[in-house]
């Protein structure tokens, strides 16, 4: 499988953004600017969002001595106080989207979490694996009165299922509340039905 793009809505300081990654891709920019913070998306998406599985980037900005949180990336904090954040309450997405060479199938995967600065922690909103299907940026986002906005998990949700079940037949194996189950089933179909490998070797492989 290929990894062909990350959509990130409402992640750190994106509202909406799309990275492709080609055969050989390089991230650059200063201290601080975001660059760990797509490899810790990818991260979040693949742990299903398990604070307790993710390892993420613990000082992306040297000078602000903050550690990162699945929490903190939703509300794009980038200080250590309240106000040192971009916003109040995140509805966030991050999706990968693969492609399988030799069938051209695609796969997207992904989580959809809510935070709030009233609150301590994350909520997963859902967990999703999407065999034969395509996201797009604009299949996260809603638009109102000219104003773009993330979907509602429940839309989004209500949607996806029916593109799966029009392509595969069922929705089974589509949406997963523990991780854990989440993680196994996307190593299984990774592996197109053979031997999915060790889920701890999986985990340890993003100790970095």
């Amino acid at each position: 499988m290929k990894l062909e793009a990350v959509h990130l809505v409402q992640f750190f300081a994106y509202e909406r953004f799309t990275l492709s990654p080609g055969e050989s891709t390089g991230i650059f920019g200063a201290n601080g600017s975001g660059k760990s913070s797509f490899l810790d998306a990818v991260q979040i998406a693949m742990f299903g969002a398990n604070s307790n599985l993710t390892a993420l980037n613990a000082q992306a900005d040297e000078s602000t001595k903050s550690s990162r949180s699945i929490r903190g990336y939703c509300l794009g904090q980038f200080g250590e106080n309240p106000e040192d954040r971009i916003r109040q309450r995140a509805n966030t997405y991050i999706t990968l989207v693969w492609r399988d060479p030799s069938s051209n199938r695609p796969v997207s995967m992904g989580v959809a979490i809510e935070a709030s600065g009233d609150s301590e922690q994350h909520n997963v909103l859902g967990r999703y694996l999407a065999d034969g299907v395509e996201l797009t940026l604009g299949d996260h986002m809603t638009s109102r009165d000219g104003h773009e906005s993330p979907r509602d998990w429940r839309t989004f949700r209500a949607d996806l299922a029916r593109r799966v079940e029009s392509v595969c037949g069922h929705t089974e194996d589509l949406f997963f509340d523990s991780s854990e189950k989440f993680i196994k089933a996307f190593l299984l179909l990774m592996s197109a039905g053979k031997d999915a490998g060790s889920v701890a070797l999986f985990k340890r492989a993003f100790r970095f």
